[in-house]
């Protein structure tokens, strides 16, 4: 458990996160339950966040992803209590499920490239206000479960989403 680390930059020459044993099959494990993390700033070589990197970082407050990320993939930010803020990039196509399940986000903007949005992926951010949908996405399964504090949901589409199994 890390318990002392409050902020990494991480190196621009890391292109991939693996798990301590170098076994990447159930993703990345590198800031799980870093607790006393409160700011990282992540590789621009990432493109891809694997399942659980920083899962459970319960102090995380501020992140900066890198610019041409592709993938966040399965639980990746979950339990992040603190985290209220995120700027995803235009490069992001796929957000998995649970990525950002418990954390304390206000606004979610995803991103005019993103195809996949996984379920769940924003489940219980009680704080959430404010979502922008991109026209591309054509359902959402789960994707916003029990958030209730949702104001506003804007979507640029001429033709709506399918909503299948309550999203919100």
């Amino acid at each position: 458990q890390c318990t002392s680390l409050r902020e990494f930059i991480m190196p621009n020459t890391v292109t991939s996160l693996q798990r301590y044993n170098n076994n990447s099959s159930y993703g990345s494990d590198t800031f799980y339950g870093c607790s006393s993390l409160t700011k990282i700033s992540l590789s621009d070589g990432l493109m891809v966040l694997p399942q659980y990197a920083l899962y459970e970082a319960t102090n995380l407050e501020e992140v900066k992803l890198p610019k041409d990320l592709r993938t966040i993939e399965y639980g990746c930010f979950g339990y992040n209590r603190k985290l209220r803020k995120i700027q995803l990039p235009e490069t992001l196509k796929t957000i998995g499920n649970y990525a950002f399940q418990y954390c304390a986000l206000d606004t979610v903007a995803l991103p005019l490239k993103l195809t996949s949005l996984g379920e769940y992926a924003f489940e219980h951010n009680n704080s959430l206000k404010k979502v922008e949908l991109p026209s591309n996405i054509t359902g959402y399964n789960f994707s916003f479960y029990q958030c209730p504090g949702i104001q506003t949901i804007i979507c640029p589409s001429a033709t709506p989403p399918t909503i299948t199994n309550d999203p919100f």
